[in-house]
């Protein structure tokens, strides 16, 4: 039973890590269906390139692979070192950070499509031209992002950089509370749309308490943070 128990977790473990990349994967098999598609009309790697053709993709896998295990080191040090003592609410925003969770996502799905194209050309002995060009266009721009992406690791040493997101919310939950929004008139949905634009203010809030108890977050972090909160509350006066 006790063996039962562990199993059965595990599994759930590993569905609830395979869902957190099941976007990634259903685009790269869309697109190896794609790329598999056009290359109908163009034609195949020779019998001597097969080789560099399934190192090529062995090795873009391979550094994009090496490209996330940097990146979540990064992210995972910055976490630890300086948001393990911050409220849940602002550390949730770390990781739903929308410009560094699509790049992520990029890189995934260019391992993934990688590997797939190279179990095609192993099972089924195809390698289209097609696929190389694809794959070296994927790659150089993957290099492009991940240099982005590292340096945006050093964006949230600044907490306060977060506020983007909670602001987003806040514009996006409170027109929605006007009459040009979804059920906007129900109480029900009204209740909704405060509940979320509460959670929201409450992340502000405790972001104007870090900078405010953070020497260096003191002066131009907290004005920025300051002027956002100005502008929202124009807009929402007028909303």
């Amino acid at each position: 039973k006790t063996s039962i128990s562990k199993t059965r977790i595990s599994v759930s473990i590993f569905w609830h890590l395979f869902k957190s990349i099941i976007n990634s994967i259903v685009v790269a098999i869309i697109a190896l269906l794609a790329i598999l598609e056009i290359s109908q009309i163009s034609t195949t790697v020779i019998s001597e390139n097969r080789s560099s053709y399934d190192s090529l993709l062995f090795g873009i896998a391979s550094v994009a692979g090496v490209f996330l295990g940097f990146y979540f080191t990064s992210l995972n040090t910055v976490a630890g070192s300086l948001y393990a003592k911050m409220p849940e609410r602002i550390r949730e925003l770390l990781f739903q950070e929308r410009v560094n969770n699509l790049s992520a996502n990029f890189v995934v799905f260019l391992t993934v499509l990688s590997t797939l194209l190279l179990g095609v050309g192993v099972l089924f002995d195809y390698r289209p031209k097609f696929a190389v060009v694809v794959i070296l266009c994927l790659g150089f721009f993957a290099i492009l992002v991940f240099v982005q992406l590292s340096k945006r690791v050093f964006f949230f040493f600044d907490p306060t950089s977060l506020s983007n997101q909670l602001f987003y919310e806040l514009y996006r939950w409170h027109n929605h509370a006007t009459t040009s929004g979804h059920l906007w008139n129900d109480p029900a949905f009204q209740d909704h749309y405060r509940q979320r634009a509460f959670n929201a203010i409450e992340g502000i809030k405790a972001l104007v308490e870090i900078a405010h108890q953070e020497d260096h977050l003191k002066r131009e972090p907290l004005a920025r943070l300051m002027i956002k909160t100005s502008s929202f509350l124009s807009n929402y006066i007028q909303a």
